[in-house]
């Protein structure tokens, strides 16, 4: 029988170390001589549970014999609390120390869990689903063989099932807390398992009506009755919010005609929120400007602000379209677009050379009389006036065709 105890010379043991190596090896020395009652070491697997969710001075508990010892007790017991207690420890240990999950597989106990998921119990379902969960981060274990040789994709799905069945049961009483928890670590188990084992990904297709049904039966009771049915916090609302979007738009790509028109009802703006969203949001927006029409243009940008003022009759400001929209120090803004310069690229065009630019002038020229002639608006030709003042060759580029009242 292996030896618990701490090696000498190591500075002396601490009374929580002395505590878990006699424990431990009350539990290897039962395993050979069956000389403790059920009630005796479920209370000594209590404490070894205790003592090993901080790993310090709790070394014994995390050595290959101490996992053997546990494993033993998890799986070739007939007791059911002994086993379930002895599982608790185990997934303690190998959620602490990620190298006991090698040591879980290499004894060949992933298969053992396997077998044991089978059972009928919320506490079997808990506890197994949770330990080969664990399996499927940073060791070896094959999830193909657990698939094909010990069905662990048909139980999982018969485990769902059973959720489903009882959700969907009208005269369903409140939900055991153990059995939510069961569903959980079911549900993320499969999603590792199908997620690191692709090639098996469709033996879970059976899973997906099960899945929905719970989406769908499964009661939302808000904690205050005048609170939405989910709240959650700013900086959690990214990390929960898109995974949901991810799995729709999966969904709607994949998904028949019918499918995809209901997703598209249910996201998409219906008829009346088309007639009165656009305006509240305008109006909204205008509110936040102050009802200030210049701060308004720079807050949105020209182009989104100018429907809504010609649409209430309100007049642009003349200094409307020149503003910048930015504060005294700020990044410039675009006041036509509302969106920040930097981040605008202009036209990926070769610089003009000084023959292209006096065909340009000469073709602006004339475009200038010809709508000059038409009477309609009243304009200044630029390339004129540049005549008439003698700075033909200095005219800027930035010089703009201004409208005469």
């Amino acid at each position: 029988m292996a030896s618990f105890a701490g090696q000498p010379g190591t500075g002396g043991l601490t009374a929580k170390l002395e505590a878990v190596g006699k424990l431990m090896e009350k539990l290897a020395t039962d395993l050979e001589k069956q000389d403790l009652t059920t009630e005796q070491r479920d209370a000594a697997l209590e404490e070894v549970k205790v003592h090993g969710r901080d790993p310090r001075s709790a070394d014994p508990i995390f050595t290959k014999e101490g996992i053997t010892t546990l494993t033993r007790h998890a799986f070739d017991t007939p007791a059911t609390t002994t086993s379930h207690n002895a599982l608790r420890c185990l997934a303690n240990a190998m959620l602490i120390k990620p190298e006991v999950r090698q040591v879980f597989v290499d004894l060949g106990c992933e298969t053992k869990a396997c077998e044991q998921l089978k059972r009928d119990t919320w506490d079997d379902e808990f506890l197994c689903s949770r330990v080969i969960f664990l399996t499927t981060y940073g060791t070896n274990v094959d999830l193909a063989k657990l698939i094909d040789d010990n069905g662990l994709a048909v139980t999982i799905i018969a485990k769902l099932a059973n959720h489903a069945k009882i959700a969907s049961n009208p005269g369903k009483a409140v939900a055991d807390p153990m059995q939510d928890m069961a569903l959980a670590d079911t549900l993320k188990l499969m999603f590792n398992v199908s997620h690191f084992c692709k090639p098996r990904v469709e033996s879970f297709t059976p899973a997906v009506p099960h899945i929905l049904t719970l989406l769908t039966k499964r009661d939302i009771s808000p904690s205050r009755p005048l609170d939405g049915p989910f709240t959650y916090k700013d900086a959690d609302l990214e990390q929960t919010v898109t995974p949901l979007v991810s799995v729709l738009r999966s969904i709607h790509e994949s998904a028949p005609e019918d499918v995809q028109k209901i997703i598209r009802n249910k996201v998409l703006p219906t008829k009346d929120d088309r007639e009165m969203l656009r305006d509240a949001i305008s109006h909204f927006l205008f509110e936040l400007s102050d009802k200030d029409a210049s701060k308004f243009v720079e807050n949105v940008g020209y182009g989104f602000a100018s429907g809504f003022l010609f649409q209430n009759n309100i007049p642009v400001p003349q200094n409307a379209v020149g503003a910048d929209g930015a504060a005294p120090g700020s990044r410039p803004v675009n006041p036509i677009t509302g969106q920040f310069q930097d981040q605008e690229s202009g036209p990926d065009l070769p610089e003009m050379t000084e023959e292209e630019k006096e065909r340009e002038a000469e073709r602006l020229f004339v475009l200038f009389e010809r709508l000059k002639k038409t009477g309609i608006v009243d304009v200044q030709n630029p390339v004129e006036q540049a005549f008439r003042e003698g700075r033909f060759q200095d005219i800027k580029d930035d010089e703009r065709v201004e409208e005469l009242d």
